[in-house]
């Protein structure tokens, strides 16, 4: 049945216990990285550009590599975790909860957590433009 008062998919979510299993680092740092699995291959650029901000992959940031069906709510695991910081590379905002609009590579503030989303990794490689503007982007973030 339509509900014409509904104008967003409603999504189901992962918990944050069975999300955390899914994730790796330790997030010292309290900083979330998340990207497709279709971006598997491109750890090694993502280690690149968390080292320019001097971050480490395993120690400093919690990742996830993101499927289809893991949408989550990311607001409650934030609280629960420390975030302070999210990256996101091909994620939209509303499969982890999130019902805004927001321009990608523009850093926002929202609920005590700072956002930047981006592209895909492998969009990224590829393309000077997307790494220039991922580039001010994470300059921004972390000033």
């Amino acid at each position: 049945m339509q509900h014409p008062f509904l104008d967003f998919k409603i999504i189901a979510v992962t918990d944050t216990k069975n999300l955390l299993q899914q994730c790796s680092g330790n997030a010292e740092k309290g900083v979330f990285i998340c990207y497709p699995t279709t971006d598997e291959t491109m750890v090694d650029f993502l280690t690149k550009i968390l080292s320019a901000v001097k971050l480490d992959f395993k120690k400093d940031v919690l990742v996830l590599s993101k499927t289809a069906d893991n949408n989550f709510s990311f607001s409650s695991f934030a609280k629960e975790l420390g975030i302070e910081k999210a990256i996101f590379f091909g994620t939209i905002p509303q499969t982890i909860g999130l019902q805004v609009n927001c321009p990608k590579y523009k850093p926002f503030m929202l609920n005590d957590c700072l956002f930047l989303f981006g592209d895909e990794l492998t969009a990224i490689s590829a393309n000077q433009q997307l790494k220039k503007l991922l580039w001010n982007g994470l300059k921004e973030v972390f000033a």
